[in-house]
């Protein structure tokens, strides 16, 4: 009987410390000055003319791209932290469900130009890895979120391309998560 009040007092535990890493997480990131200016940046995007398909017309200057990376960069974060089952996925839904998944789905347009790299011998490899964490998170929560994973890939037009930070090639990792030594 002792097992079993310890195995509950357990799971209680971990519920409990899920919870309030969330609510860290989310207190600690929206009250920096930095995630207000990263999310102004996003908005404004998002609400400005052409959205962010704008941006495949109309590239974004360095600063503006590290701005919506980083913001996109947040809630690939929260999303790893949900799939891992570091962060509570219920609670961080019902408190910003809806925004992720808007989010998600107005900047899919750009995020699918971002998957494209440019390789050392000028070709183009796609990376569906690049936020592939917080696509699956926004499709499990929405049937309305867009689902870059069932498109077909179009590299970006053969005229140049910017060069801008983060663009350098993405290298393959091994497929077992577990091999970190």
């Amino acid at each position: 009987m002792s097992a079993v009040v310890a195995f509950f007092a357990l799971l209680n535990a971990r519920d409990l410390a899920r919870k309030k890493s969330t609510i860290d997480l989310i207190e600690k990131t929206e009250s920096t000055q930095h995630y207000r200016e990263i999310n102004a940046a996003f908005s404004s995007t998002r609400r400005g003319q052409g959205g962010f398909a704008g941006l495949l017309v109309s590239p974004p200057s360095d600063e503006l791209r590290g701005q919506l990376i980083d913001y996109l960069n947040h809630y690939e974060l929260i999303a790893l932290g949900i799939q891992r089952r570091v962060l509570d996925g219920k609670f961080y839904r019902a408190w910003m469900g809806k925004s992720f998944v808007r989010d998600w789905n107005e900047a899919a347009i750009w995020i699918e130009q971002e998957r494209w790299r440019k390789q050392p011998d000028g070709s183009w490899k796609y990376h569906p890895t690049v936020f592939a964490h917080y696509e699956k998170i926004a499709c499990k929560w929405s049937r309305e979120a867009v689902r870059l994973s069932k498109q077909v890939h179009n590299p970006p037009p053969s005229t140049p391309v910017p060069a801008s930070p983060g663009d350098d090639p993405l290298p393959e990792l091994n497929d077992r998560e577990d091999e970190t030594d």
